[in-house]
């Protein structure tokens, strides 16, 4: 989950000026603000997310097709 975690704080981290400045904002504009921010954190976990899988479905299947061989016992 580390990697997830990194996303998200990175997000955070180069949108810290933008949630600031959002008490100054009109109330339409920082809902459309608040709206975009969390899109951004949502994709930035999702490519997290979907870069994990990509890393650890393949070695699964590997694992299970290695676990399923029989031995000579």
């Amino acid at each position: 989950m580390v990697p997830v975690g990194g996303a998200a704080g990175l997000t955070f981290s180069h949108g810290m000026d933008v949630l600031r400045s959002m008490p100054n904002q009109s109330l339409e504009d920082a809902a459309q603000t608040g709206l975009h921010f969390a899109g951004r954190l949502l994709l930035a976990t999702a490519g997290a997310l979907a870069l994990l899988a990509a890393i650890d479905a393949p070695y699964q299947k590997w694992n299970w097709l290695r676990k399923l061989k029989m031995t000579r016992h």
